[in-house]
């Protein structure tokens, strides 16, 4: 069975404006998981970005947001492994 999940990068453009939302919003969740108390971009701003032809900034902070909320759930996954907690088993 061949994998068809792919991750494309490429250079924004404007058929990519509905994600703009979808990127603020995860932007925004990844940093109130972490604590940093960054200020939320608008989806508006995230579309002049496309058009500047410098949203790849913008997604990559978005992944950068992702991969360190990643980061932490696993480090409380192995805490809570522990046999002080045991609250989470994997097989």
């Amino acid at each position: 069975m061949e994998n068809t999940d792919r991750i494309i990068i490429r250079v924004a453009q404007q058929e990519d404006e509905p994600y703009a939302f979808q990127i603020t919003e995860e932007m925004a969740r990844s940093a109130q998981a972490r604590g940093t108390g960054m200020a939320k971009r608008s989806p508006d701003y995230v579309m002049q970005k496309i058009h500047e032809g410098k949203a790849e900034r913008a997604v990559a902070q978005a992944m950068g947001n992702v991969a360190a909320t990643l980061g932490k759930l696993a480090s409380e996954d192995c805490l809570f492994m522990t046999q002080n907690f045991g609250f989470i088993r994997f097989p």
